[in-house]
């Protein structure tokens, strides 16, 4: 699952799969975790400030998470859209959500009851590898009202066409203006991150990180550093952490005391993998995408030390919370599990019931209403979920999907790549298409 890390002065927030984690990172001591919550869909995004995460979750929109006692973390807020949110950022009671399927940045009052109330939104331009045979990474920061949105596209065999950035002024978040816009051909900025110190914005990448200059006018390209390579980074004052997973496996400290000449301080974690990283404090702390998250001392930050890891159990699954108390999951090996959750985060196995021909496909949702769990992917599979320790399948439809959500009065929709329908399933034991709706997408 996407592993992604964000902190503030006091703690980290990992997300991994649909789980949120509170961890402590004590310096020179392995990390220790304090609590758990679970989100509706998979994390791809975390913001923090303060006790408060911003969580982006895809298709699932945003959330906000309570930190404010780390053992009992809780969803206080959600938003849905019918985009894919795949990152995030916060300033002050604002929160900027960008959708790569629109090209489009939300700007958001996270801060407002009963939840987000959307304030504005940009247009950045569609990401064209997102329906087309190209990769690409994306990123998003912000610093003030100035929202900056980076992209990097490759075709299918991994040559990089173009790199693009937009610099966008959200001071009347209604009438966001776009102040620039700069592109250029380079492998560079291939991350998935911007790092801003002073007046310098650099666009992280693992082929090389690039440079510009901000003012009031827009950015004006400074200069390539192919030496200085990373997807993701955190800034602590003018030291910046790097980490990338993949081919390099190595996290690196960069000081930036020049904001346009950083000079690399020392290197660590060879062989871990790192996905994400971020400044607590003294201390830097790393999660990797399978499930280790590490503590480094890094208060010489030209000698950075590992002090202790914890291993966390990563699921590659997706999750539904069922009345706040249970978890279901349902994996690759097809079984779907129920899970007891305590008000500390910690996860007790109920019981487990096999998912007739689910082995070979991902799972794609659970939909949960009362007492009966719908599975979809290669089928539709009704179980009833009462007896949380003797799970039951009651009833199938042969429909293969690739997306489900809930819907009212016994109803869901789900959707393939081409048609779109509504599955009755108020009797469980026989559960029917009420109604097909054709799409042209």
């Amino acid at each position: 699952p996407t592993t992604v890390v964000a902190a503030s002065d006091e703690m980290a927030v990992v997300g991994a799969g649909e789980r949120l984690l509170a961890v402590k990172a004590p310096i020179g001591a392995a990390p220790e975790i304090l609590g758990e919550a679970l989100v509706a869909s998979p994390v791809e995004d975390l913001a923090v400030q303060g006790t408060t995460a911003l969580v982006g979750m895809g298709f699932g929109g945003v959330c906000i998470v309570d930190f404010s006692d780390p053992e009992r973390p809780r969803v206080s807020a959600t938003w849905s859209m019918s985009g894919d949110i795949a990152a995030v950022a916060l300033s002050g009671t604002t929160a900027y959500a960008l959708d790569v399927e629109r090209g489009e940045v939300w700007a958001l009052d996270w801060a407002a009851a009963p939840g987000p109330r959307p304030l504005g939104v940009a247009a950045v331009g569609v990401f064209e590898w997102y329906r087309d045979d190209v990769n690409g990474t994306f990123a998003l920061a912000v610093e003030g009202a100035t929202v900056f949105v980076s992209n990097n596209e490759q075709d299918f065999w991994g040559d990089c066409q173009f790199g693009r950035i937009t610099m966008i002024d959200f001071g009347d978040p209604s009438r966001p203006a776009a102040v620039d816009r700069e592109t250029w051909e380079s492998c560079a900025g291939l991350g998935r991150d911007i790092i801003l110190v002073d007046d310098a914005v650099w666009v992280v990448g693992r082929a090389g990180t690039i440079a510009f200059e901000q003012s009031v006018d827009g950015l004006d390209f400074v200069r390539e550093a192919p030496d200085m390579t990373g997807l993701r980074g955190d800034v602590r004052g003018s030291n910046v952490v790097l980490t990338s997973w993949g081919g390099i496996d190595e996290s690196e400290v960069w000081s930036f005391e020049d904001p346009f000449a950083p000079v690399r301080r020392d290197g660590f974690g060879g062989g871990s993998s790192p996905a994400d990283g971020a400044w607590v404090r003294e201390s830097i702390l790393t999660a990797s995408r399978s499930g280790v998250i590490a503590n480094y001392d890094a208060a010489d930050v030209d000698q950075v030390d590992a002090v202790g890891t914890v291993a966390i159990d990563a699921f590659d699954v997706r999750l539904a919370a069922f009345d706040g108390v249970l978890g279901l999951t349902w994996s690759t090996d097809g079984l779907l599990r129920s899970w007891a959750v305590s008000n500390h985060g910690d996860l007790k196995l109920e019981g487990s019931v096999a998912v007739p021909d689910s082995t070979e496909n991902q799972p794609v949702g659970i939909v949960v209403a009362q007492d009966t769990a719908v599975i979809c992917g290669s089928n539709i599979t009704v179980v009833n979920v009462s007896d949380p320790a003797t799970p039951r399948v009651v009833g199938s439809l042969p429909l293969a999907v690739n997306h489900c959500v809930g819907g009212d009065e016994g109803r869901l929709i789900a959707a393939d790549f081409e048609h779109i329908w509504v599955v009755d399933v108020s009797d469980p034991v026989r559960p029917v298409v009420a109604e097909p709706i054709a799409s042209d997408d």
